[in-house]
């Protein structure tokens, strides 16, 4: 958890006992709300909160199976959180232990491909990455609202994935986490994990990237070099005295 989440709320909702102790990994500053209080302000605020939830939830492919009670259990460990422009949601080749369901924003998805000086393909050696190589950031897709980062931590069984890109927010964005913990309490059946899989974003080979990315340079450069010469050929008008 990160500073502007909350904790502890489910427990005045639900009026049970706490199932889990929370441990500071840093010096950490908490504003404490007693019950009483909690039930006059944010109990409130908090429903209206888990049904938006809801609704967005049942708006995405995966989830088209799942009626309102199953969808609110799923709703009730996702928590919201809102990303400036330029922040990084999640870092590339970082445990994929979180799955984002973006709720608005424009998120790019970047990759850092280590490339050969000589043959311009991708490097996986780490002695050459360090004598003959330069590290390359493609972008991989552009994703927006409805859209899931993650979701190898639905479908990979054994809980070794990574992320394969870096998340950049393009603007403001407000995304649902699940972690994988909570991911577990949920009832994700076969069907539903075929769906996300259906709608997952599926990402290139990293040599399809490279000479995406090449293509790509090589006509901004003769892009530039067609307008300096169609620029060139324009003569300045003569001003009128």
């Amino acid at each position: 958890m990160t500073a502007g989440e909350t904790l502890g709320e489910a427990v005045l909702e639900d009026g049970g006992f706490r199932r889990a102790t929370c441990v500071t990994e840093e010096p950490t500053e908490l504003l404490v709300l007693k019950k009483e209080h909690f039930d006059m302000t944010f109990k409130k605020f908090l429903e209206r909160e888990h049904e938006e939830k809801v609704d967005f939830l049942s708006g995405i492919g995966c989830f088209t199976g799942w009626d309102r009670k199953k969808l609110s259990k799923a709703a009730k460990y996702c928590r919201q959180r809102t990303y400036r422009e330029g922040e990084v949601i999640v870092s590339q080749d970082a445990p994929a232990d979180n799955m984002f369901f973006i709720k608005s924003g424009l998120v790019s998805m970047l990759r850092t491909l280590t490339v050969d000086v000589g043959s311009g393909e991708d490097v996986h050696n780490e002695q050459e990455q360090e004598e003959h190589s330069i590290d390359c950031e493609v972008c991989v897709a552009k994703i927006c609202a409805g859209d899931i980062i993650g979701e190898a931590t639905i479908l990979d069984p054994e809980g070794l994935g990574v992320f394969p890109s870096s998340a950049v927010c393009e603007t403001q964005a407000v995304c649902y986490r699940l972690d994988r913990v909570q991911i577990k309490n949920t009832e994700w059946d076969d069907r539903t994990r075929a769906e996300l899989k259906s709608i997952a974003v599926v990402y290139p080979e990293a040599s399809i990237l490279l000479q995406a990315h090449i293509d790509h340079l090589q006509f901004k450069k003769r892009s530039s070099q067609i307008m300096k010469i169609f620029w060139g050929k324009q003569k300045p008008k003569k001003r009128l005295r």
